[in-house]
């Protein structure tokens, strides 16, 4: 929001300059990001009136100008321009002037014809192009014939003016108007608002020049239609260019810069339609039909949904409601009737349809945050007089339409104790009320607790504690003292669970995988294709809202995120990866459950391609053991070893290498080799490997993470174990005798040898083992470690029948 320091002071008296204008704003709340002098550099600018033109005698290209600048004697210009002419008031350079590009202007011979300054076109004089007629961009700027010759130009142009550049918070929707800067601005000083004039309007719900029909009532509280005939379509008055200018827009004709003024000014915007254009003089507030299309004032075809709220006439759409016209209705200089429209969208509603369609105006941005409903009518009856004082044309004094009842106050209890206790100073009760008071706000203290009424025009105002706020910044936030912080200092960190889940990511980090960041939301058709549409995924949480159709569903697994990740890469001609996701997945709550939905913690692991091999290691194939073996690893540090692997049924796994991981008869996660299927899918071009753990049982399992050891300080004694025994007796049951017998001085056991043939029974199997004897409290001798020996063998013989070899 920008807002002009001179326009300002129309509607209120303010005793500081703009600057300290801007601190007193910011310090109260409405923050005030820049102050800009609008006329910043430039420095004897006049007008001047064009007497006499006439070609320059020695360039073909030039003109020599006889201008009046309110001297005595008329003074020679040279100029190139060529839109100059007799009469012209134009902005004249004299000699020793100065221009906002730094430029200072001297008396310059061109080709024997001494010019004694410039004409200026908008540009030089500081003045974006855009904010300028696009005839009057290219070359001198012209200004009204009405201009008196020799004034300052600063003057005549608005340009000795101060814009204040806001940055407001959502909620004060109030601000973005004059009028609301106004009220704020009364507040501060305690004094009084001026109101502009208002043309006295009657309402009645027909009219016999235009119907008016709303027939979605839901989105639409109100709309209200003023007649204008007779209309001249021409520029808008100085005063009015300079003020739309110093706001950020630019001037078009008087019909179209008063709706832009009202505005800024009540903040309600206005829209005028070319009644001639309007079949069967109608106006019809209804939803958009499905496909139904329209070309916007922008020269941009739109195709419309039914969530769309469409002014229409009798055959088509003329408007998208609180955002923009149409080119079929537009006002144009031939326009000699006019229908002038102010209404109460639905926020919501105009919110979504800017959004969805990607157009972003300045009635959009008022509309979506919500409109005052007390200045509907407002704003017409200050159009309606603008127009008049204007002579734009013949205003039918009758706004045409209806307004739903709709509450115009809002009352809110406070509690004066309240206020201390928040604020944590005393303010005395009669200071609370008159801080109240100069917001506009009414309030009775006849009663506890207070009842404060609230206009319309500050919806931001709901709950006790807003009125708190309003209080505490109009006391002025520098005027509660600092004091110290009480209670219990504490010292920040991580919990048990929030240090596990870091030690896990670290672990994977140094596992060799690379950390990926993935969307939440997926595409559902995405993952119907992926599993199916039976699979529980496809019963994840849908937006109301999305971005796209593409990113509707908050995401039930990491799956799709990685996949996408290795498409990405894959397609880039990266096809060695190994990465992680540690994030949230949503599972709505069974039924038609308003509550949270459940977000488990996941671990999410994707791999493809080759793994790069080292000095002692080779490069091989990322496969399922692969990624068996990072799982059990992992779990391993938690203490979960006692896993138990099953097959996976899951559509997007291969049915011969997959598996689902129990841990205490429950279902941990699953791991495996994506389905060809889904390899081609995704144009992976290579076998790729996911897997997916819920780690809420993990980390909770934390607490039982094996304590610490310290480097043992006697050496480590290596022997080798080989014992044959039957063909069909499992490797890991031999080990498990072997840890048992040996107790906590076997450290480590290895099988490095499996071997079936010569000199070996048949049915029968050598199994060759490495154990490493370390004790913590003293050098062990080889009669200890031999006697160890003799105990395993003698138990393995005992109980799998096992011959040392």
């Amino acid at each position: 929001m920008h807002v002009s320091y001179n326009w300002l002071k129309q509607y209120v008296d303010i005793p500081w300059g703009p600057e300290g204008l801007a601190e007193r704003l910011t310090m109260s709340g409405v923050a005030v990001e820049l102050v800009r002098f609008r006329g910043h550099g430039l420095e004897g600018v006049v007008t001047g009136q064009i007497v006499e033109l006439a070609p320059h005698p020695n360039a073909d290209k030039l003109q020599v100008c006889r201008v009046n600048v309110g001297q005595p004697e008329l003074v020679t210009i040279v100029t190139g321009a060529d839109n100059v002419f007799p009469g012209a008031i134009v902005p004249t350079a004299l000699a020793g002037a100065k221009l906002p590009s730094g430029q200072a202007i001297g008396q310059v011979d061109f080709r024997g014809v001494r010019s004694a300054g410039m004409l200026c076109s908008a540009e030089e004089l500081g003045i974006d192009n855009k904010m300028v007629p696009p005839e009057m961009r290219d070359g001198i700027y012209i200004l009204p014939a009405t201009v008196a010759a020799g004034l300052d130009i600063c003057e005549v142009m608005g340009l000795n003016d101060y814009v204040l550049e806001l940055d407001l918070t959502p909620n004060r929707s109030d601000c973005l108007s004059m009028l609301g800067i106004a009220y704020e601005v009364a507040a501060l000083t305690g004094l009084e608002v001026r109101l502009p004039q208002l043309l006295s309007l009657t309402t009645q719900p027909t009219h016999p020049k235009i119907t008016i029909e709303i027939k979605a009532t839901d989105l639409c509280a109100g709309y209200l239609g003023l007649v204008v005939e007779d209309v001249q379509i021409g520029p808008s008055p100085l005063w009015m260019q300079n003020a739309l200018q110093a706001a950020g827009l630019r001037p078009i004709n008087n019909l179209v810069d008063i709706t832009n003024y009202v505005l800024l000014e009540l903040g309600q915007p206005l829209h005028a339609f070319d009644m001639d254009r309007l079949a069967e003089n109608r106006i019809v507030v209804r939803r958009a039909e499905a496909g139904e299309e329209i070309i916007t004032l922008d020269d941009v075809p739109r195709t419309l949904s039914e969530e769309d709220l469409v002014i229409a006439d009798g055959a088509r759409p003329v408007a998208i409601a609180g955002i923009m016209g149409s080119q079929v209705a537009e006002v144009s200089s031939s326009t000699r009737r006019v229908l002038l429209e102010s209404a109460y969208f639905d926020y919501r509603s105009v919110r979504r349809s800017s959004r969805r369609l990607g157009l972003r105006t300045d009635a959009s941005s008022r509309f979506d945050k919500g409109v005052d409903p007390g200045r509907v009518l407002a704003a017409l009856q200050r159009a309606g007089y603008l127009l008049q004082e204007v002579g734009c044309g013949r205003v039918e004094l009758v706004a045409v339409g209806s307004m739903a009842e709709m509450p115009l106050t809002q009352s809110i209890s406070l509690r004066p104790e309240r206020v201390e206790k928040l604020l944590g100073v005393s303010i005395p009760e009669d200071t609370m009320r008159n801080l109240l008071e100069r917001l506009g706000l009414t309030v009775d203290t006849e009663q506890l607790p207070w009842q404060v009424i609230a206009p319309s025009r500050r919806p931001d105002l709901q709950q006790e504690v807003d009125l708190i706020e309003e209080i505490a910044r109009l006391h002025g936030f520098e005027n509660i003292p600092a004091s110290s912080m009480r209670g219990p200092v504490m010292q920040g960190g991580l919990n048990a669970y929030q240090q596990a889940e870091q030690n896990l990511r670290h672990h994977l980090l140094g596992l060799g995988l690379t950390e990926v960041l993935t969307l939440s939301f997926s595409n559902p058709a995405a993952v119907k294709q992926l599993v199916g549409p039976d699979h529980p995924w496809n019963q994840g949480l849908v937006l109301q809202n999305p971005l796209s159709s593409e990113r509707s569903l908050m995401r039930p697994s990491l799956l799709m995120g990685l996949l996408d990740v290795l498409a990405y890469n894959a397609a880039r001609q990266q096809h060695d990866l190994a990465i992680f996701e540690i994030a949230t997945v949503f599972k709505p709550l069974p039924g038609e459950s308003l509550q949270q939905p459940e977000e488990p913690l996941h671990l999410g692991i994707a791999c493809m391609g080759k793994r790069s091999g080292g000095w002692q290691t080779t490069t091989s194939d990322y496969d399922f053991f692969y990624v068996k073996g990072l799982l059990e690893t992992i779990l391993a540090k938690y203490n979960m070893s006692e896993l138990v692997w099953r097959r996976a049924t899951e559509p997007f796994l291969h049915p011969g290498r997959a598996a689902v991981i129990y841990w205490k008869e429950a279902p941990l996660g699953y791991v495996g080799e994506l389905h060809p299927d889904i390899v081609q899918r995704y144009d992976l071009r290579q076998r790729a490997v996911v897997a997916e753990l819920k780690l809420e049982p993990v980390l909770r399992n934390a607490d039982h993470l094996l304590p610490y050891q310290g480097i043992p300080k006697y050496p480590a004694v290596e022997r080798d174990l080989a014992v044959v025994v039957d063909q069909h007796i499992p490797a890991f049951e031999v080990e498990s005798i072997i840890r048992e017998v040996g107790g906590e001085l076997l450290v480590a056991l290895e099988l490095f040898d499996v071997y079936q043939g010569e000199q070996i029974a048949e049915q029968k199997k050598s199994l060759a083992y490495a154990l490493t004897w370390q004790s913590l409290n003293k050098t062990l001798q080889d009669n200890e470690i031999a006697t160890l020996h003799e105990k395993i063998v003698a138990e393995l013989n005992s109980r799998l029948g096992a011959e040392l070899r």
